[in-house]
C-alpha cells in the first residue's frame, strides 16, 4: 500500500512538473492527460505542444491561423500528416510538389517550369486544414475546392491523393492553362476527356509538355474508381522526422502491464480490437478477461457475474453482447389490436425476451406472469430460438438499431401457435380463455411476416412537470408518479396502461396492450388537472343523474390545496370485480375513450378520476356507468440501453 507520508509526483512544483513532462513523447503525454484533473491541466499547456508543432513543422513558432491552440494543430494535423513535409516527385510525366506548413494548414504547391527565364508558378493542389476534431483534405482549394483524401505509406516515404470529383478537378486545371473560356462552357465533359486522350491540343494556346501533364492528371483521376491516383515520392534531403517517437523520451510500451491493463479499460470495444492488432503485447492485454468483464458491466449494465455456458468474457462480448446486447430493455409487440408487453434481459449468459401478462383478467392486484418467448445463446456462436422453455425451435431476427427496433421471425409459426395454445389452456381460468384465443388469431398472422418489438421508455419521477411540484421538489399527493398500470376493462380483460403527463395540465393513460375496441397504442383515459370535482355529498355520488350533469369548472387553486374526500360507487355502476378504497387524495374531470369493434368511430366521453393513492386510480366511465381499477406494476424492469430512441407510447 502507498506510504501517504511520502511526495508524489503531483505534490511538485508545477514548473518542475512541465519541465519532466518535456521529456515525454506525444504518445505518452496524452496518456498522462487522463491520469487525473491537475495532470490534465497542465498536459494542456501550449507551451508543452508548441515543441512539438515547432519539430514537426521546422518552423519557429508557427502561425496557428484559424486552429485555436498548438495542441489542437498537433492532434488534428501535425500528428498524423506533419511528416509530409518535404519535396516530392510527381506522377509519371514528372513534377515538383512541396508540401509546406502555413497559418494552420498542410499545403501542397506544384511548381512549373514555363520557360528557362521565367520564374516557377506555384498552384496549390491540395490542402490539409486542421482544427476541429479531424483534419480537413481539400483538392484546389482557390481554384475549384472539392473534397479528398490522403493515404500514406510511411516506410516508402510516399503518399496517395485520392479525388473525389475528378472531372471538376480536371476542368479547373483545363481552365487554369489559359483553354477559352466561351467555348469551355458548351464541352460536355466525356468531350473534354475525348479530346485531352486523343491529346487534340491543337486550338488550346499551351505547351506540348503541359499538354501531357494534363493528359496524365485527367487520366489518373478519370481511373481513380479503378484504384489509380496520383503517387507523390519523397526526394526530400532532409532527415526524415518521426512524428509519434521521442528518442529521448518514455514510450507507451515501456509502461508496466498493469498500467496499461487500466489504460485499456478505458477504451471501446472498436479501439481494443484495433490496438490488439498492432503488436503481440496489445494483442494478449487486448484480451485480458479484466478488461472485458469491465466493459460487460459498463457498455450493458450487466451486474450478474454468471456467464453461462461461455468460456469467457471476450467471447460473450465478441458472440453475443456486440450484435444483440443494446436489445436489452422494455418493448410493446405489435400483435393486432392488442399487443403485448416485452421485456429483453440478461440471464445466464444468453438474452432472453420475456413476455409479461397479467396473472388475472379479473383481478388487477394479482402479480404478473411471463414465459419466455425467445432466446439468443453466444457460446459458439448467437442461436436464436422462439420458446426455449415450451416447444424449442428456430427464429432469427432483422435488427434496426437506429430506431430501436427489431422484428422476430418465427421459422414454424403454426407449431409456435399450438404450443401457446395449450401452455395457456393448461395455466387460465376457462373463461378468461376467449381472449387469449383472439390474440392467438392476431399472433398467428404476425410471426410468419415477423412479429414488430418497438421500445417504450417507461416515464418515471424525472417526467414530472416541473409546474406540478410543490416549493420542497415533492410532489402533491393529488397525483401521482408516471409508470406502467394495470388496469380492469371488463370483458376484455386487464390491460397494461402507461400513464405519463401530457403538460402540466394533463394526465394521459395510453393502452400498452389493447382490446378488439380501442386498440393498443390508442389514449384510453385524459385527467383534467385543471378541472378538478368539488367535493360531492354520498347522495351526489350515488346518483348517476347528478353526476352526469356536472359542469367541468376550472381552478385557479393550485393542486396541493384540493382536499381529500369520500369515495362512494354509484349506484347501478358496474365496479368490475373491483373492490375501491372509500377516500380519495383527489377528484378530477376527465375523458375516456370508446370505440365499436375494429375501432370504428372512437370518441371521448366524460368520466371522473379518482386517485386514491400514488399507485391506484380509480377511473368512473358516467356514459357507460362503469367503474375501472388501476393499478401500478410494481416490477422493476430492465432499462433500454438505447437511452435516444423514439417511445413507440
Amino acid at each position: 500500500m502507498e506510504d501517504p507520508s511520502l511526495p508524489s509526483l503531483i505534490h511538485l512544483p508545477e514548473d518542475l512538473l512541465l519541465y519532466i513532462m518535456e521529456l515525454f513523447g506525444p504518445h505518452d503525454l496524452a496518456m498522462l492527460d487522463e491520469t487525473c484533473t491537475f495532470l490534465h491541466t497542465l498536459s494542456q499547456s501550449d507551451y508543452l505542444w508548441k515543441r512539438f508543432c515547432e519539430t514537426a513543422t521546422n518552423v519557429k513558432n508557427p502561425e496557428l491561423g484559424e486552429v485555436n491552440s498548438y495542441r489542437e494543430l498537433y492532434t488534428t494535423l501535425l500528428h498524423r500528416y506533419g511528416g509530409m513535409i518535404g519535396l516530392y516527385q510527381v506522377g509519371p510525366y514528372g513534377g515538383l510538389t512541396e508540401v509546406r506548413y502555413s497559418r494552420g494548414t498542410l499545403e501542397g504547391i506544384t511548381w512549373d517550369a514555363q520557360d528557362v527565364k521565367v520564374p516557377l508558378k506555384p498552384n496549390v493542389c491540395f490542402a490539409l486544414r486542421g482544427g476541429s476534431k479531424y483534419a480537413q483534405c481539400l483538392c484546389l482549394p482557390f481554384m475549384a475546392p472539392h473534397s479528398s483524401i490522403i493515404t500514406l505509406d510511411k516506410e516508402s516515404g510516399k503518399f496517395s491523393l485520392l479525388c473525389f470529383s475528378p472531372m471538376e478537378h480536371a476542368k479547373a486545371v483545363w481552365k487554369d492553362f489559359q483553354y477559352n473560356q466561351t467555348e469551355f462552357d458548351v464541352i460536355h465533359e466525356h468531350e473534354l476527356f475525348r479530346r485531352i486522350k486523343l491529346r487534340n491540343f491543337a486550338t488550346v494556346n499551351i505547351t506540348h509538355s503541359h499538354g501531357m501533364k494534363l493528359l496524365c492528371l485527367s487520366h489518373c483521376y478519370e481511373t481513380y474508381v479503378e484504384g489509380c491516383n496520383l503517387k507523390h515520392v519523397n526526394i526530400n534531403t532532409r532527415k526524415k522526422m518521426d512524428q509519434d517517437k521521442d528518442s529521448g523520451g518514455l514510450h507507451l510500451t515501456d509502461l508496466s502491464e498493469d498500467v496499461l491493463v487500466k489504460i485499456l479499460m478505458e477504451c471501446s470495444a472498436h479501439d481494443l480490437v484495433a490496438i490488439s492488432s498492432t503488436c503481440k503485447l496489445f494483442y494478449r492485454l487486448a484480451r485480458d478477461e479484466i478488461i472485458w468483464k469491465y466493459h460487460y458491466k459498463r457498455d450493458y449494465n450487466i451486474s450478474q457475474a454468471n456467464i453461462g455456458d461461455n468460456d469467457s468474457y471476450y467471447k460473450l462480448y465478441a458472440n453475443l453482447l456486440h450484435k444483440y446486447g443494446w436489445l436489452q430493455g422494455t418493448y410493446q409487440t405489435e400483435v393486432g389490436p392488442f399487443g403485448e408487453l416485452m421485456e429483453v434481459k440478461f440471464e445466464n449468459g444468453c438474452i432472453k425476451g420475456l413476455n409479461w401478462e397479467p396473472g388475472s383478467e379479473r383481478d388487477v392486484d394479482a402479480p404478473l406472469k411471463h414465459y419466455v418467448m425467445f432466446s439468443i445463446k453466444g457460446d459458439k456462436k448467437s442461436d436464436c430460438v422462439c420458446l426455449p422453455d415450451i416447444a424449442p425451435h428456430s427464429c432469427s431476427f432483422v435488427l434496426d438499431k437506429r430506431r430501436g427496433q427489431f422484428k422476430q421471425q418465427c421459422s414454424e409459426p403454426d407449431n409456435h401457435i399450438q404450443a401457446l395454445v395449450e401452455y395457456i389452456i393448461s395455466g387460465i381460468p376457462t373463461e378468461s380463455g376467449r381472449v387469449n384465443r383472439l390474440k392467438m388469431v392476431f399472433l398467428n398472422e404476425v410471426l410468419g411476416s415477423g412479429a414488430l418489438h418497438q421500445p417504450i421508455l417507461i416515464p418515471g419521477p424525472h417526467d414530472i412537470p416541473q409546474e406540478l411540484l410543490m416549493k420542497d421538489g415533492t410532489l402533491p399527493p393529488q397525483l401521482i408518479t408516471p409508470g406502467l398500470f394495470k388496469g380492469s376493462y371488463g370483458s376484455h380483460g386487464t390491460e397494461f396502461i402507461l400513464f405519463k403527463y401530457k403538460d402540466e395540465n394533463e394526465l394521459h393513460g395510453i393502452k400498452v396492450t389493447g382490446d378488439p375496441n380501442v386498440y393498443a397504442g390508442k389514449i384510453s383515459v385524459k385527467v383534467s388537472l385543471r378541472f378538478p370535482v368539488k367535493p360531492l355529498s354520498k347522495v351526489e355520488q350515488r346518483s348517476y343523474a347528478i353526476l352526469k350533469d356536472i359542469e367541468p369548472e376550472q381552478s385557479a387553486e393550485p393542486i396541493s390545496s384540493i382536499k381529500p374526500q369520500a369515495f362512494i360507487p354509484p349506484d347501478g355502476f358496474d365496479l368490475r370485480d373491483t373492490s375501491p378504497p372509500d377516500n380519495c387524495k383527489a377528484r378530477y374531470h376527465g375523458f375516456g375513450q370508446i370505440a365499436f369493434e375494429g375501432f370504428q368511430h372512437p370518441n371521448f366521453i366524460g368520466a371522473h378520476i379518482m386517485v386514491f393513492n400514488n399507485d391506484l386510480l380509480g377511473v368512473a366511465w358516467i356514459t357507460l356507468e362503469s367503474f375501472s381499477l388501476f393499478r401500478r406494476v410494481k416490477n422493476t424492469f430492465t432499462q433500454n440501453i438505447l437511452t435516444d430512441v423514439e417511445s413507440a407510447l
